[in-house]
């Protein structure tokens, strides 16, 4: 997974996620070569709410469909 800027640069390149204890742990690279990893406690993750409006959930649905259908037009071209 790609977390990139206005400009289509890569911020993060996200490698893995993976549960350590009650925690997540992302690792990744940042800023294109440096090597990053990332904790994600659960009342940072619970904090996630605050920042989520009405809009973001309603739009939720249909981007995983956009990804699912874009993903799959990906493999196909391969």
């Amino acid at each position: 997974m790609k977390l990139v800027d206005g400009n289509g640069g890569t911020i993060m390149q996200i490698k893995t996620m993976k549960r350590q204890d009650e925690r997540i742990v992302v690792r990744g690279m940042a800023m294109g070569g440096m090597p990053m990893t990332a904790f994600v406690k659960p009342e940072e993750l619970w904090s996630i709410f605050h920042l989520l409006t009405w809009d973001i959930v309603k739009y939720l649905p249909v981007m995983l469909w956009k990804g699912f259908q874009r993903s799959r037009s990906l493999k196909k071209k391969k």
